[in-house]
């Protein structure tokens, strides 16, 4: 086996990377590919003696975009070494999970917002979405062995919404669970705010309240980080109802 990397240029969306998807794994002896926009690049697991380097780069060039091979490794066939490189170009692994945001438009109420939420937690290893009408944007936590990026673009534009990667970021789940073993990350719906002086109301009754840590008030959403047991949830609510 070998995986052969290479540089990817002229991709500008999703359906760039799903077209230079697609042409590879269609040939014989492609085992999987792994293209980034972000990055602009294609990691390619193939069989050499099935097919080569150079003819992967042609493959890349025959659907419309420039390609440059960077590097190409021998693959033994035990597995340990095999799962062992394949992690070191994809830095991921089932311990580490990637946020993912993406643009997300076209959206026009709650409707489109739960649309896109049940169509991106339908894919595997999808642990959690937050889409945001206000913002346009969806924020996905998922394993990127089992769904990439562009599982995530093809899932919003399949809706009928356009999308786009903002940004890509791995965490490792031991380090996650250590540092949150004390605080709980908890996120309200909030109705009836209509100004940035409802939004200022709501954070200083928050900041009044034991425990808080870090708080952050939008027209759409309360993310309010604290330690556990030090603060109901009910009290939130007693507060919130006061400038309904």
């Amino acid at each position: 086996m070998q995986i052969t990397t290479l540089s990817v240029s002229g991709m500008t969306c999703s359906s760039c990377v799903n077209s230079v998807t697609k042409a590879l794994e269609k040939n014989q002896g492609v085992i999987s590919s792994e293209v980034s926009l972000m990055t602009e690049t294609a990691v390619v697991k193939h069989d050499p003696t099935k097919i080569t380097a150079s003819q992967i780069s042609e493959i890349i060039e025959d659907s419309g975009f420039d390609a440059v091979v960077l590097k190409e490794t021998e693959q033994q066939q035990n597995d340990s070494n095999l799962t062992n490189n394949i992690k070191s170009f994809s830095s991921s692994s089932d311990e580490q999970l990637q946020t993912t945001t993406v643009s997300v438009s076209g959206m026009t109420c709650g409707a489109c917002v739960n649309t896109v939420t049940s169509a991106i937690n339908a894919l595997d290893g999808v642990t959690s979405t937050e889409v945001s009408l206000m913002t346009e944007t969806a924020v996905v936590k998922h394993k990127p062995m089992k769904s990439t990026t562009s599982n995530i673009l093809e899932a919003i534009e399949d809706c009928g919404f356009e999308s786009s990667l903002i940004k890509e970021d791995i965490s490792n789940n031991n380090t996650e669970s250590h540092n949150n073993n004390n605080t709980q990350i908890t996120t309200l719906s909030i109705t009836g705010m209509t100004c940035s002086s409802c939004v200022n109301s709501i954070t200083n009754s928050i900041n009044s309240l034991q425990g808080k840590q870090l708080k952050t008030v939008g027209l759409m959403q309360i993310y309010l980080k604290k330690p556990k047991f030090q603060m109901k949830i009910q009290q939130i609510k007693i507060q919130q109802k006061k400038f309904n």
